[in-house]
């Protein structure tokens, strides 16, 4: 079987690793990756190139004969990213995947969908500028697709989870636990949340690579266990196979002090996701048997 021809915008760490490690193991792909080098790539089937994708001369002339059958989009963070990519490539590909985020939902109590409305104006905090700027991109991507024939597919994962996290969010408490820490607890947190495993990140983009049925769709990723404070911090101790030391924390010391807890404390942030489940077929992995494993992986990092 022939191998299919992948452009990888990013993909050296965290959920753009894990995809790669899982697409070349595979064997169907050819991957081109590229990106900055902070990290590099070892990986069969795959080719790394040293570029910034801000870079549209360079990027023009990495591949003069390759016509790629899709492009997976790690890292377009501002507006005009995208744009810079389908000037760089001039129709160079036939899919256009991009990893978006469910941050570009509005702030709601309720459980958002796909139609859910997005947010709508921009905003000085970094965060919300984040979120803003997703949506800006999510539309940038959309209107190049339309006017040039090319099929897309976003992708929002909630809150990923997983070997090589760069975000500050479970290796936080693991890092604590390992140090002897005190871990805060906030009191009356009244938020619930849902996570995502970074290896089933990896396989719905494979899903999409394979299946048209994902053309100019748009899906959540988010598997449906819904968390709490107290309900990860079950898991945690339940994981950590010790007890653990403990603080609880008034809402108000940690907004005063800024303690940086990594979950929302008053904001839901629930989604829906199971249209990929339904259209493509992912699996989501139980948060218990993900998060044994990048906790190992967490705790292995943080004592040697």
């Amino acid at each position: 079987m022939k191998q299919k021809q992948i452009l990888v915008i990013g993909g050296s760490y965290f959920i753009g690793r894990v995809f790669c490690l899982f697409a070349s193991g595979t064997g169907n792909y050819e991957l081109h990756v590229v990106n900055r080098g902070k990290y590099t790539l070892h990986l069969d089937h795959t080719t790394q190139y040293l570029c910034d994708r801000h870079d549209v001369q360079r990027l023009s002339g990495l591949f003069p004969d390759i016509h790629f059958d899709s492009v997976v989009d790690f890292c377009a963070y501002s507006p005009g990213d995208i744009q810079s990519v389908f000037s760089a490539l001039s129709g160079k590909f036939g899919h256009y995947i991009y990893l978006s985020s469910c941050s570009v939902y509005a702030p709601s109590e309720k459980s958002h969908s796909e139609t859910s409305p997005f947010r709508e104006s921009d905003s000085p905090d970094p965060a919300e500028q984040y979120a803003y700027h997703k949506c800006v991109l999510e539309g940038e991507l959309k209107s190049l697709c339309a006017h040039q024939g090319i099929p897309y597919t976003i992708l929002r994962p909630s809150f990923v989870y997983g070997p090589y996290n760069y975000a500050p969010r479970e290796s936080y408490y693991v890092q604590l636990i390992c140090r002897g820490g005190i871990i805060p607890v906030p009191q009356n947190a009244s938020a619930k949340w849902q996570f995502v495993y970074v290896k089933d990140v990896a396989q719905g983009i494979l899903a999409c690579l394979e299946n048209p049925t994902c053309h100019n769709q748009d899906y959540i990723l988010s598997a449906p266990e819904v968390f709490t404070y107290p309900k990860f911090m079950e898991v945690l101790e339940e994981t950590s196979s010790q007890p653990l030391f403990k603080d609880s924390v008034p809402l108000s010391q940690v907004y005063q002090q800024n303690i940086p807890l990594p979950f929302p404390l008053e904001q839901n942030e629930l989604y829906e996701g199971s249209k990929i489940s339904s259209q493509l077929g992912l699996c989501y992995t139980p948060f218990r048997e993900g998060f044994t494993k990048t906790y190992a992986a967490f705790y292995k990092v943080f004592t040697k």
